[in-house]
């Protein structure tokens, strides 16, 4: 039963190339501090510098399958469900165009997806047309792209650019005779069939006060049908720490935090009988409008309010004079 279900999975694996939309993925590994409604407006502004003018689509474009691709990838709340390649362009381009003058301050304040993503997302949906799929996989210390074929028209790899000194990438033996994999380069050549080629990459470290940080690095795959760039976003790997020693550091914080909450508590009080002890000598020394103020009202009544009076209304102003209002006691009123 096993073998039959690994035989099953190793089936879907070959052909899930036809099936998977791994430019999705590059997005979300690319734009994963973002939310996903800021990757959605992240395409669709990509889309539209690429292919609109205005709020119609730019004079010569082509109608071809590769823009059908990628109008059919264009965010739900932007496009038409059916219609042609130009219709579902043009409803595109006027209704983007709409909303952008609407919320033309929202576009420009919001801190989009970088155009280094979006531009892997845009190639990779133009190769996707063509035949072509790219499927990236980015982990802290480690990068794989696996590429694929993904219709009958003959498709190879004619060479991977990447920075040496940043990333370490290999690719499968095309030796049939010799075992393990082989260093990828500019001079990597591959036919590509339906099964995926991954393309592995090792992520170099800069270590720092035991800190190991993954510079950002950027990897193109050149094809016979177009290249994709993709930017791997930088990455930490922070010092091992046992659950224990957390839990321990979070009990600390809190013993910490509530001496401070006593402190402030503390320093609220002093402050608070300051402030009355000033208060009391203010009005025993200065005068208010233009009479002594009473230190205490007269036999018969109450004290029924005490008015301070600054020096200035800054922050930082001094307590100048404090005004007591009296007033009878409730029988004496009538």
């Amino acid at each position: 039963m096993r073998l039959v279900y690994f035989a099953m999975l190793t089936m879907a694996s070959a052909s899930v190339a036809q099936e998977t939309d791994g430019c999705r993925d590059v997005l979300e590994y690319s734009g994963r501090n973002y939310s996903t409604e800021v990757q959605t407006l992240s395409i669709a502004l990509k889309v539209y510098d690429q292919y609109c003018e205005n709020d119609s689509y730019k004079s010569g474009t082509n109608f071809d399958a590769t823009l059908d691709t990628v109008i059919k990838a264009i965010p739900i709340k932007f496009g038409l469900s059916s219609g042609s390649t130009e219709e579902r362009l043009r409803y595109f381009c006027k209704t983007f165009n709409s909303d952008y003058q609407k919320s033309t301050y929202q576009y420009k304040s919001t801190s989009l997806v970088d155009s280094a993503a979006t531009n892997a997302w845009l190639a990779c949906k133009q190769l996707s047309a063509k035949g072509v799929l790219f499927r990236p996989r980015i982990l802290k210390t480690q990068a794989v792209i696996e590429v694929a074929r993904t219709n009958a028209h003959p498709v190879s790899v004619q060479g991977i650019i990447y920075d040496s000194d940043l990333l370490t990438c290999s690719v499968p033996n095309s030796d049939s005779s010799a075992a393990g994999r082989a260093a990828a380069n500019e001079n990597t050549r591959k036919a590509l069939t339906e099964d995926y080629w991954p393309i592995s990459c090792k992520r170099t470290a800069k270590v720092q006060d035991g800190t190991a940080t993954y510079p950002e690095a950027d990897i193109s795959v050149s094809t016979t049908a177009g290249t994709f760039p993709l930017t791997i976003p930088p990455d930490a790997r922070f010092p091992y720490r046992w659950a224990s020693d957390l839990t321990a550091q979070q009990k600390q914080l809190t013993e910490d935090l509530q001496q401070l909450q006593q402190v402030v508590n503390k320093s609220a009080g002093e402050l608070a009988r300051v402030n009355a002890s000033d208060g009391r000598a203010a009005a025993q020394r200065f005068p208010t409008r233009g009479r002594e103020t009473p230190t205490k009202c007269e036999a018969g009544q109450y004290v029924s309010s005490l008015t301070p009076i600054w020096n200035s209304d800054k922050p930082d102003a001094q307590l100048i004079d404090l005004e007591v209002s009296c007033r009878k006691a409730m029988a004496d009123a009538n």
